[in-house]
């Protein structure tokens, strides 16, 4: 049996995307919202645009964990290993 670790962060760490592509890093969403509207970092939108958002309007801007059904979808099925054998 061969043993696998997975390194998954949320990403609030501020890893640099040279930094996880080169080392297989999984990246789980913080979300944040501002004006009623939601977005998932490093999918929807860029930290520095998050930022910006937040000096617009900091009484609108919100942020919100990942869930951990988040780090699950996030980890594939490398989440599932605990429950074989």
């Amino acid at each position: 049996m061969t043993n696998k670790v997975a390194i998954v962060t949320d990403s609030v760490s501020c890893l640099n995307k040279y930094l996880v592509s080169r080392n297989g890093i999984r990246i789980v969403s913080v979300t944040f919202s501002s004006r009623g509207k939601v977005y998932r970092d490093w999918v929807d939108i860029t930290t520095n645009q998050a930022y910006e958002l937040f000096l617009r309007d900091p009484e609108s801007f919100a942020t919100s964990p990942p869930t951990p059904m988040d780090y699950v979808c996030g980890t594939g099925t490398i989440g599932f290993a605990f429950y074989r054998d």
